[in-house]
């Protein structure tokens, strides 16, 4: 997951197989809330939330 999150890891530093499927969820403009993180971390097997930067 991809949004304004400064708290999440940098795509360089998390692994990823590339033999799986990999799905990308970019927030809204006004991001993601608190339970829509919760939700999305909550069903996924392998969830990452990876920060953006603050100037996006």
């Amino acid at each position: 997951m991809f949004d304004e999150n400064l708290e999440g890891k940098e795509l360089r530093k998390i692994s990823i197989n590339l033999n799986q499927d990999i799905l990308i969820i970019i927030g809204p403009e006004e991001g993601f809330s608190d339970k829509e993180r919760m939700l999305i971390s909550f069903f996924s097997k392998s969830f990452h939330s990876l920060k953006i930067g603050s100037r996006i």
